[in-house]
């Protein structure tokens, strides 16, 4: 079993997401993600290769394992869209990119055990 521990970003995604959504998506992390991590969900290609995505109705949940702390940094959380201005995976790669995203995870992670 994994702690799910969220960034400031995705924090922010979820408050704007709709009430009836929060709760059944946090649901669903609980219940699928935390208990299987990798089982539920798929490894993300190309800059994005050290995160995964759990995928739940047409919301995304992108976040980075870590096995040795027992935790899940959960960095992103949005609603799937073909916008290319709106994506959620064009924006991590640009704070990939941007080193952003790596100091996000680890100010998460920090003191965390």
């Amino acid at each position: 079993m994994h702690t799910p521990k969220f960034t400031p970003a995705a924090i922010e995604n979820i408050k704007r997401l709709p009430k009836n959504v929060k709760a059944r998506l946090k649901t669903a992390i609980l219940n699928d993600l935390v208990a299987d991590p990798e089982g539920s969900s798929k490894t993300l290609t190309g800059v994005l290769s050290e995160f995964r995505s759990f995928h739940w109705r047409d919301y995304r949940v992108v976040f980075k394992l870590d096995d040795d702390l027992k935790a899940l940094a959960i960095v992103a959380v949005a609603k799937e869209t073909r916008n290319p201005d709106r994506n959620l995976y064009r924006r991590l790669e640009t704070a990939v990119k941007n080193g952003e995203l790596a100091a996000k995870v680890l100010e998460t992670l920090k003191g965390f055990r």
